[in-house]
């Protein structure tokens, strides 16, 4: 295959962000020869994305970057390049949304795939599972992004924004479904830990790629609960995990594939007598929990609280 030059892809990517550093990104990861001799059309849809520059461009460009490093056919200087790449570009998508003052969708995504990169790292580059130390701070930033997502959720709802607020509450959800097992694997497993929960690639969580368009079953999740067995030599996936976060979430949703497993947070995790009566866990709670819990702050009340959610989210796991 012919090594695609620089020039020939100007006329099809939009106009490059003024800032220099993505400036300097593209040049320095898409346009590397050894992966153009690889992956062209790869670093032609990246370019596009990218070079829009915004939150929402750079945030996509690097969970696209995340995906092609887990293809199984890559050499591992490949799948680096295309993790380094990913991390590049999703600080500066923080560091942009930072500097602008903006917590965003796309803002929490870049900040949540740079939470969970260096475990992403250890399973695609290193074929194992993140040690507890790596675990544990992943499990802290995540429980900021989440109180993130609920702050924005509440924000956008008082504005009107109804989209905002239904995908800021999607992002609550999942992110209070890997907290929970992230909570589970930090307080009862510890440094024998051979599993890690972590929100699924942008390949797996895409609902309409996935969808069987004949039988309208589903094959997307959110999150991807990663272990490791004795005889393996990498990293597998032993639950894949299909988050939903209203009371009729299921009336509505699309039929999934047998091995997908649905979690609904309002609903299923339910533990005490109010929620009960309500009928459903409002939005807000477990990531208040997993963070007053986190800060030291939590009641012994909330702590039960959290455990039995903890083994009710077990229990649907099976």
């Amino acid at each position: 295959m012919e090594t695609p030059h620089i020039d020939d892809l100007q006329d099809t990517i939009v106009e490059p962000d003024p800032s220099r550093a993505i400036h300097s990104l593209q040049k320095r990861y898409l346009y590397r020869a050894d992966i153009l001799d690889v992956y062209p059309r790869d670093i032609e849809l990246v370019s596009k994305i990218a070079y829009e520059g915004s939150v929402g461009s750079l945030n996509m460009a690097g969970a696209i970057a995340l995906d092609i490093a887990a293809r199984p056919n890559l050499t591992s200087d490949q799948q680096l390049e295309w993790l380094v790449y990913a991390s590049d570009i999703w600080k500066i998508a923080v560091d942009d949304a930072r500097q602008r003052g903006i917590v965003d969708i796309h803002s929490i995504g870049a900040a949540t795939g740079l939470a969970t990169l260096p475990s992403y790292f250890d399973i695609i580059y290193n074929q194992r599972i993140p040690d507890i130390d790596s675990q544990r701070s992943m499990y802290e930033k995540l429980c900021g992004l989440a109180i993130d997502a609920q702050r924005l959720r509440k924000n956008s709802g008082r504005r009107g924004d109804i989209p905002t607020t239904l995908r800021a509450a999607g992002i609550a959800s999942e992110l209070s479904v890997l907290l929970l097992h992230q909570r589970f694997v930090l307080h009862n497993l510890g440094d024998t830990s051979q599993m890690v929960a972590l929100p699924s690639r942008i390949s797996e969580d895409n609902w309409l790629r996935n969808k069987d368009q004949e039988t309208t079953v589903s094959n997307g999740w959110d999150v991807s609960i990663m272990t490791k067995y004795p005889d393996d030599q990498s990293p597998v996936l032993a639950y894949k995990v299909q988050v939903k976060t209203s009371q009729n979430a299921d009336d509505k949703s699309p039929d999934y594939a047998s091995d997908i497993v649905k979690v609904n947070v309002a609903q299923d995790l339910i533990v005490t007598e109010q929620e009960r009566k309500r009928g459903r866990v409002l939005v807000r709670t477990i990531p208040a929990e997993c963070y007053a819990e986190l800060s030291g702050n939590a009641a012994r009340v909330t702590i039960k609280k959290l455990n039995k959610r903890t083994e009710k989210l077990l229990d649907v796991l099976g």
